[in-house]
């Protein structure tokens, strides 16, 4: 038979969250008791993530053996919690809904739950029961919330949080209904799979792995395209003049890389040109490795293909270095690094040519590995080019 939870079974984090109606799930409980936390950073760190010692603990817990009376009266608390709960929620009626009330009720639950904990004193007075309240249910409230909520229940009289405003009230009444909960929990006795304590370490410690797994995934995809971004170094047609074979009214037929955009194309020729082609000038022989071509992105994308790249050291003789015959929003071909001074990307066939940017790199040179890269075992085959997909993370390079 399955051991039910121990005394000294810590309570878990997470703050109280609000009450949806009576059959709203418990909220998660406090960190665990001092006695158990770790010491080290960093075996608070694991027990953080992986909730080992609260587990463990939890699982040996015994709670007392309650005589008919105890059990009658943690059966009472459980009812007055579910009235109090129906009366914080937000989704009940206007007429039913009452911070205050619910206040009043969580604190008779309080006072039921922890009178059963001394069966010598069922009849204890309130200020009694929360003295002799035990260390693992006063660990469901941070030490300041608890001493703030001993002075509401008992060290004010009775209507004086009724007059304060209703963000107190129900600042109040969810501290009470975790303390509630807490010492309700701790006299169940459930086995300690199906305990609530148990139930919500669990829950935490998947969260808190699947949220981990998560940061951990986004460094490594940062980490690796930093290492592209790295390895294409800088863009060597920012700032270069370009020009193109014709232009559309309102389109100029030259200028800069840099020119700011007005959420339009950077150009666009003519439709009747038969080979439009958009060609940067780099200014002086440079050895270039790969481009990439972002397609205009409102509209019309299918206009761009075919598409060739090419490349010349002097005006005029251009040879083709990559080609692309499928429509695309961002084409990133890499070839072997070829000394050029222009660049030009050329549709082969009569249309309107209009991108947002052209942009020309140079690999940076890889630690030698013993063997070519990919980008120079593809560029071995002449008038061919590593046609990347869209997504520069998922670039091979050498």
């Amino acid at each position: 038979m399955a051991e039910p939870l121990s005394e000294g079974a810590p309570p878990e984090v997470g703050g109280a969250a609000r009450p949806k109606g009576p059959a709203a799930a418990p909220p998660a409980i406090a960190e665990g008791t001092p006695a158990a936390r770790p010491r080290s950073l960093w075996a608070r760190a694991r027990e953080w993530l992986w909730r080992g010692q609260s587990l463990a603990l939890a699982r040996s817990y015994r709670p007392p053996n309650l005589a008919p009376a105890q059990r009658a009266r943690a059966e009472a608390g459980r009812s007055l919690v579910a009235f109090a709960d129906a009366a914080l929620s937000p989704e009940s009626p206007p007429r039913l809904a009452s911070p205050y009330a619910a206040f009043v009720l969580y604190r008779e639950a309080i006072h039921l739950a922890l009178s059963a904990f001394d069966p010598d004193a069922p009849d204890a007075p309130l200020e009694a029961a929360l003295d002799r309240c035990p260390e693992r249910v006063r660990a469901h409230l941070p030490e300041p919330s608890f001493a703030a909520l001993r002075r509401e229940l008992v060290g004010r009289p009775p209507l004086a949080l009724a007059a304060e405003s209703l963000t107190s009230q129900i600042e109040q009444a969810e501290r009470a209904r975790r303390l509630a909960l807490g010492a309700l929990d701790a006299l169940a006795p459930l086995p300690p799979s199906t305990h609530p304590t148990v139930q919500r370490a669990l829950v935490q410690r998947w969260s808190r792995l699947a949220l981990a797994a998560g940061l951990v995934a986004l460094a490594v995809v940062g980490a690796r395209r930093a290492y592209l971004e790295y390895r294409l170094g800088p863009d060597l047609a920012k700032g270069k003049p370009w020009r193109v074979s014709s232009s559309y009214q309102g389109f100029p037929s030259a200028g800069t890389t840099d020119r700011p955009q007005k959420g339009g194309p950077l150009f666009h020729t003519s439709c009747s040109d038969a080979n439009p082609w958009f060609e940067i000038d780099l200014g002086a022989p440079t050895p270039v490795s790969g481009v990439r071509v972002r397609n205009r992105s409102d509209c019309c994308q299918e206009r761009a293909a075919p598409l060739v790249v090419e490349l010349a050291a002097e005006p005029g003789a251009f040879t083709q270095v990559a080609s692309i015959n499928k429509i695309f929003a961002t084409w990133t071909p890499f070839f072997g690094t070829t000394t050029a001074r222009y660049v030009r990307v050329r549709a082969t066939h009569q249309t309107c040519l209009h991108l947002d940017k052209v942009s020309v790199w140079r690999l940076r040179r890889a630690a030698s590995r013993g063997r070519p890269g990919r980008a120079a075992r593809v560029a071995r085959a002449p008038g061919r080019g590593y046609n990347a997909p869209s997504n520069l993370g998922t670039v091979s390079l050498p």
